[in-house]
């Protein structure tokens, strides 16, 4: 499932619009690669969603 701009407040809350679309192509990345190599659906969406969410956390709470 790639994952759109729109998609990026049920994931994570209070990113900007181009933070979203980082997000999402973080996210839809992740994704093709763990399909590519073997990876279920839906095990390699959580895995997505949870690799797009941690780049941004750690941002968000550890500005650089």
């Amino acid at each position: 499932m790639p994952w759109t701009t729109s998609d990026v407040e049920s994931h994570i809350k209070g990113l900007s619009r181009k933070q979203k679309k980082k997000w999402a192509n973080v996210a839809n990345g992740v994704l093709e690669g763990c399909v590519d190599s073997g990876g279920s659906d839906k095990e390699c969406s959580a895995k997505a969603v949870r690799i797009a969410n941690s780049k941004f956390v750690e941002k968000t709470f550890n500005p650089a």
